[in-house]
């Protein structure tokens, strides 16, 4: 029987939990590379969760992310001015 070590349980918590964290910065890079593919393998990834991996600044890490062709989400427009949408375009 082969027992999770206390990295590999701590790891997996992190991963399972990445929402809850504000920043990843004291992380070593090597784990970041590990929780990246790991939130990947749960399918945790979304925007904030990005953003807190690029925002290690670590090359491997951007590396990972590029390679992946990962991209934020552009901005949703709420508001247009397009005269088909009528007077109050923010109802449709």
């Amino acid at each position: 029987m082969n027992v999770p070590s206390l990295l590999e349980n701590s790891l997996e918590t992190v991963a399972s939990n990445i929402h809850t964290y504000e920043s990843l910065d004291c992380v070593p890079e090597e784990l970041l590379l590990y929780l990246f593919q790991r939130v990947l393998e749960l399918g945790k990834l979304n925007p904030r969760v990005l953003k807190l991996f690029t925002d290690t600044e670590r090359d491997g890490v951007l590396r990972q992310i590029k390679a992946l062709n990962v991209r934020d989400v552009p901005p949703i427009i709420k508001d247009t001015r397009n005269p088909w949408l009528g007077q109050k375009p923010s109802l449709y």
